[in-house]
């Protein structure tokens, strides 16, 4: 009794287009929050002075560092692939997405200044070192990871450059 065999490929359950598949919605949803905090970002960067005691003091640079901080990091875990490896991409994509927010940093604060608050060019300073520091953390981050799996690899299958 042999069973006719079909020649159809089999389409598995969870296939890349398929909306039920986990891999498929995670990166998407990291969208989503991403895309919700650089909003507030922007609303808090251009809107109505919520905290108007706050100054352009210590504290004042501190949470624009802050805030630029949450968005960049945000953006870096919404690219976060369930698979890939240590590529040059992974080292580069995230320099191009902090000049990105830097340069949006700026053009807030002039903003603010059309809209007749302050505009400080240390505030965007503070809005390209929040960045930064969230940059030179997801290097650093990399850069362990990478010396781990390397570490774990047999001797002969190791390759030396980091960056491939």
């Amino acid at each position: 009794m042999n069973a006719a065999r079909s020649t159809e490929p089999t389409v598995p359950v969870t296939a890349p287009h398929d909306v039920a598949n986990p891999r498929r919605r995670v990166p998407r949803l990291g969208w989503v929050v991403a895309g919700f905090v650089l909003a507030a970002v922007i609303f808090l960067t251009v809107g109505p002075d919520l905290i108007p005691g706050l100054g352009s003091g210590l504290l004042d640079r501190a949470v624009h560092a802050a805030a630029y901080s949450a968005a960049m990091a945000a953006i870096l875990l919404a690219r976060i692939r369930p698979t890939g490896g240590h590529t040059r991409r992974a080292w580069i994509e995230p320099l191009w997405w902090a000049l990105a927010l830097a340069i949006l940093g700026g053009v807030m604060e002039v903003a603010q200044g059309l809209e007749g608050r302050d505009a400080d060019a240390v505030d965007g300073l503070a809005n390209a070192s929040g960045v930064a520091i969230v940059l030179l953390l997801w290097w650093l981050l990399l850069g362990i990871r990478w010396m781990v799996r390397s570490i774990r690899r047999p001797p002969s299958e190791r390759r030396s450059d980091p960056v491939a």
